[in-house]
Order: structure tokens, then sequence, then C-alpha cells
């Protein structure tokens, strides 16, 4: 769909491993269509992807049509668990912000970034431990996942 019918989900994702974008993509359709039936089904058929995924910050993107977000919003609320190397991994998604635009959600992210940076844990004394948890803190990073994902299969 043209940039203009878009929005972009900004989820932060507790889980111990994430998952990579194909076997999150998978797990949020068997999620949308658990939960809207039929219609949820058809709403994702056009435009709905997981753009990207951070595994150290635990921040996922997903992109869909504008007209139908609420309803993949409202599914990301009933999501629990996706199989992993045939094991279901426990997790959960909360959506911190919804942009019309990867750079909103980026120029959000960072703004986030910032306040949490100032509210850094004082155990980081140490060059490395700062550096340690400044990585932990970057930008959204397009996860290279096919290998691994030949691996669960």
């Amino acid at each position: 769909p043209p940039a203009a019918r878009r929005r972009f989900l900004l989820c932060g994702v507790t889980a111990s491993k994430l998952p990579g974008t194909r076997v999150a993509l998978q797990a949020l359709r068997e999620t949308v269509a658990r939960t809207h039936g039929d219609y949820g089904m058809a709403a994702l058929q056009r435009g709905f992807c997981v753009m990207y995924v951070n595994a150290n910050t635990g921040i996922m993107l997903l992109r869909c049509q504008k007209s139908h977000y609420r309803l993949i919003w409202s599914a990301l609320t009933f999501f629990s668990s996706f199989k992993r190397a045939k094991q279901e991994v426990q997790c959960s998604f909360s959506c911190v912000h919804v942009g019309g635009t990867m750079r909103t959600c980026q120029r959000f992210l960072e703004q986030y970034r910032t306040q949490w940076l100032h509210r850094m844990p004082p155990e980081c004394k140490t060059d490395g431990e700062t550096l340690s948890f400044l990585l932990s803190t970057c930008n959204l990073v397009e996860l290279e996942d096919d290998e691994e994902e030949k691996e669960d299969e």
C-alpha cells in the first residue's frame, strides 16, 4: 500500500529469546486469526510484515495498513508464545508507539532511549559496562535471521 495508508507499530517484546522475523510474522498471523477469525486474516493479506527486530532491546517494528492497525494492536494483547525449535517460548507484546512512518518511530525510540539513559543505573562504573549498556539500547537493527530460522526447522 502507499506510504500514506500505512501504520508502524513499535512494540516492546518480553521473551527469553526473540524470534526471527519469519517466526514472529507467522506467530502474529496465527494470533490475529485466533482473535479475529477470517476477517482478521483478510486484513493481514496486504501490507502486514515484521520490519525490524532488535534482540538486544526487545523492540519489534510491525507494518500494517492504516485501516487495520487497531485490529492488529488488539490481537497483540492475546499473543502469549511462539514456537522455536519445537519448543514454545513464552512472550508478551506491548505497543509503545504507533507512527505513520518508520522515521517517526525511530525519533520516538531515540527520545525514549535518551530518557532511559538519564536513568542509567549507577552500577555502570567502568567504560566497558557503560558501552555494554549503550549497545543494548541501540536503534532498530534489521535482524539477519535466515540461518537462525533454518536451525529452528
